[in-house]
């Protein structure tokens, strides 16, 4: 509602400058991709580091230095997540202004239907319209391809996690030795027992499962967050006309107009 009402304040010169399809597709298209990456980001956004944080703390009360030695290779993962992130955000620009010019080439196209069908220019339209559709199908595999990575990503940082705490924490365990040193670190004030390595275990597997339900959301975000620079590109914008802050009203009726000094 907000941008259909600063749509309208603005001058004719903006709408001159990027069409009707520009915003139609704002207005779809963007607006429906926003408004999912909203829902993603107030559920699972919320939910799933919430659920991770609580079991991470729980896993450092027992022993938090097998607790960081176990999420090692997070940075790693977190690193290439990010930039994937970065490049998803990019792409998905581009898919968006893609799907505009689409928009443009169909209400051209049908609004001049007559002046198409009158010289025969239908193959040339067809073409225009299979170039830009081309175009939006390779940003949209690219966008497919970025988000098949990031969860063979976080499977393996997840499966890390454990395995790093599953060979230190057994050793500890059932090492010979006193329990508490590992290659000559030490690991715990006191030795571990089975019972407290196994819940361990289970709280180091509550870290890595919200990375992983984290990870088949995050393009539906990114999408989200190109969508929402490109509205409010168009929401900031003011108009050039300003009314006056105390305006003359106009005598009604108006008798005559008359121009002096016009050139």
């Amino acid at each position: 509602n907000t941008f259909f009402s600063n749509t309208l304040n603005l001058d004719l010169a903006h709408f001159s400058k990027d069409g009707t399809a520009e915003l139609m597709s704002r207005f779809t298209h963007d607006m429906n991709a926003l408004s999912s990456g909203m829902k993603t980001l107030l559920g699972k956004m919320v939910r799933e580091p919430l659920k991770a944080i609580f079991c991470f703390a729980g896993a450092c009360v027992i022993n938090w230095r097998l607790t960081l030695l176990s999420i090692i290779v997070a940075p790693v993962a977190g690193w290439s997540i990010i930039h994937i992130a970065r490049i998803m955000k990019r792409t998905s620009r581009r898919s968006m202004e893609s799907m505009s010019r689409i928009y443009k080439i169909l209400e051209e196209t049908f609004s001049g239907i007559k002046t198409v069908k009158s010289f025969t220019m239908e193959s040339h339209e067809q073409k225009r319209f299979q170039k830009e559709a081309h175009r939006f199908r390779h940003h949209a595999m690219k966008i497919a391809k970025l988000e098949a990575l990031s969860s063979p990503l976080t499977e393996f940082m997840g499966m890390g996690i454990i395995a790093v705490a599953l060979l230190s924490g057994a050793y500890l365990v059932l090492g010979n030795n006193e329990g508490t040193h590992l290659f000559g670190m030490r690991m715990s004030e006191y030795p571990l027992d089975a019972a407290s390595l196994v819940t361990l275990y289970a709280l180091l597997a509550g870290i890595s499962d919200p990375a992983r339900k984290l990870a088949d959301v995050y393009g539906v975000i990114q999408r989200g967050v190109a969508a929402c620079d490109r509205i409010f590109d168009r929401l900031n914008r003011e108009s050039k006309i300003v009314d006056r802050t105390n305006p003359v009203p106009l005598p009604r009726p108006l008798s005559d107009i008359e121009f002096h000094q016009v050139n």
